[in-house]
């Protein structure tokens, strides 16, 4: 078994991980913004329910836990809703 402070250290390390991926998400998310108004979609247009709904239901069906899906759900939907709020805010 290992002790509390290695495996603090690995959640550490994966918590920057995490924060550099989201990071790297948020920057596409920023992209989706240009190639929308480039493409002449409205700033009220970001929005597709139906696209979130097939990511959420996609990555619950890809999830082997031990994490419950509707942990997934809400984790993702917390990621999306940051998404578009830096879409419409930048």
């Amino acid at each position: 078994m290992r002790d509390l402070p290695e495996i603090r250290m690995e959640i550490d390390q994966i918590n920057e991980d995490l924060l550099a991926l989201l990071n790297r998400r948020a920057s596409l998310a920023l992209e989706v913004k240009t190639a929308k108004i480039a493409s002449g979609m409205h700033l009220d247009d970001y929005y597709c329910p139906e696209r979130e709904q097939h990511i959420l239901e996609d990555l619950i069906k890809k999830n082997k836990g031990p994490l419950q899906d509707s942990d997934i759900k809400i984790i993702f939907q917390a990621v999306m809703t940051c998404s578009l709020a830096l879409q419409r805010r930048a």
